[in-house]
């Protein structure tokens, strides 16, 4: 079929004079749509939850603070003090991904940090070219590893890596050298999970939300006019286009001197009758933003992270007693975590000594409290919330005594005060002076 012919053959399109204005909105595509579009949940997606970290700074800030709450430790070599400042000075100085780095703590930080965003961090330990000596750790990217079942090791477990002119991933040398942190497996699977698993959907509508409040702030915050010329008396619709060209001309003048910091006005001439209409396009436009939808997300967001709202710069409202039952919670958490590190940091440091000549040394590792706040901002915390708590009883005192509560909806008002009154004793609305309920109050934190 010779396509020449037909295309010969295409009938003309029909001219209906010019084409209809486009009626332009700004996109609600976002720069992090294709790698969403394309997730697929129980498949590997280290880049989509890399994407989401970098999308989120609640999640970026958030994988950090975990990784950091692990805190540091020491070494304890039980009153041996050759062995204590050899122990000290390798934890202190052992090169790290060599020349860039050093310590014992920046090598956990940099495999603890994937481990919570991936679901694995790697490492391996270094020995010289002779294998006679301990020379350094180093990093791994997580996508570069892979754990394959190895036929040659009776089928079990072993880390690979892609190698050139192979199609499949090879098993490394040296198994024992490879340092690997993953939390939480599943299922019977060699990886880690990402505290980012359920994270996909709700971080796609987080930034989806985050682009709308953009295109509204381009919308209202510079906005754009519509200007409506109607001739005058015997005026041709000519004219009135010539009365438009000219302030599109003068309108254009006066935005470019705005940007650099200078102002003017805008005139325009028209016949008898005639009239010229500007308009901000959108002017009584509702700017909807609602804050229970974000703060519904946010909320998922920090259950994700599983930390306190505050450690994430975010302002909720909270009481004394429940930031303790947080803390109880991370501490826990540090505390697994770190028992899953004491296993590699034995590794690691037991490799050492033995390239020492230290074989079969005895040593503890000592872990340092958890920080969790700041002393000096905890105590401040506590005055506040004290004085906050003691306003509020003043004022509930004064509302007895002008006849403003009673008995029925005094404990109501207390309770939505945020004022835990526990049990309260019979007959306690009689007496119910700002001294009894503190010294109430006082009674329960002792039980």
């Amino acid at each position: 079929m010779d396509l020449r012919r037909l295309k010969q053959r295409r009938p003309k399109e029909q001219s209906n004079g010019d084409a209809e204005t486009e009626q332009l909105h700004p996109s609600s595509i976002t720069p992090f749509d294709r790698t969403f579009n394309s997730y697929k949940p129980l498949k590997e997606n280290l880049g989509l939850f890399r994407e989401i970290r970098r999308a989120i700074p609640f999640i970026d800030v958030g994988i950090t603070k975990r990784s950091k709450l692990i805190g540091t430790f020491q070494f304890d070599a039980k009153g041996k003090s050759s062995l204590q400042m050899l122990l000290n000075d390798f934890k202190e100085n052992v090169r790290v991904n060599a020349p860039i780095s050093k310590g014992l703590d920046s090598f956990l930080m940099s495999i603890t940090e994937p481990a919570f965003e991936l679901g694995d961090g790697y490492g391996e330990i270094l020995l010289n070219e002779q294998r006679t000596k301990f020379h350094s750790l180093s990093t791994a990217k997580t996508e570069d590893i892979y754990i394959e079942k190895d036929p040659k090791r009776g089928n079990e477990w072993a880390y690979a890596t892609k190698k050139t002119g192979y199609v499949e991933p090879v098993p490394v040398e040296h198994q024992d050298q490879v340092i690997h942190c993953a939390w939480n497996h599943r299922d019977g699977s060699p990886h880690g999970t990402s505290i980012l698993l359920a994270m996909p959907f709700v971080a796609q509508i987080l930034i989806k939300i985050e682009k709308s409040w953009e295109n509204m702030a381009v919308r209202f915050g510079d906005p754009s006019l519509a200007i409506i010329a109607k001739g005058g008396k015997g005026e041709t619709s000519t004219g009135a286009k010539k009365i438009v060209d000219k302030l599109k001309a003068q309108f254009k003048l006066l935005y470019k001197g705005k940007y650099a910091g200078q102002t003017g006005d805008v005139f325009a001439a028209v016949g008898e009758n005639g009239d010229v209409d500007i308009k901000v396009i959108g002017e009584n436009a509702k700017v909807v933003i609602s804050d229970i939808s974000v703060r519904t997300i946010l909320e998922q967001v920090v259950t994700v992270l599983d930390l306190p709202p505050s450690y994430l710069g975010i302002s909720w409202a909270t009481t004394e007693r429940m930031s303790t039952n947080q803390a109880k919670m991370l501490i826990s958490n540090v505390d697994s975590e770190r028992a899953l590190l004491n296993q590699l940091i034995r590794k690691i440091t037991d490799m050492f000594l033995i390239y020492s000549g230290q074989y079969a040394a005895d040593y503890d590792i000592i872990w340092d409290d958890v920080d969790l706040i700041d002393t000096e901002i905890l105590a401040k915390a506590r005055l506040q919330n004290a004085m906050a708590g003691l306003k509020i009883l003043e004022t509930f005192e004064r509302g007895i005594k002008l006849g403003i509560f009673d008995e029925s909806n005094a404990e109501n008002y207390l309770i939505s005060q945020g004022i835990d009154i526990g049990q309260l004793p019979k007959g306690w609305y009689a007496k119910a002076t700002t001294a009894e309920l503190v010294k109430n109050l006082m009674r329960q934190d002792a039980n």
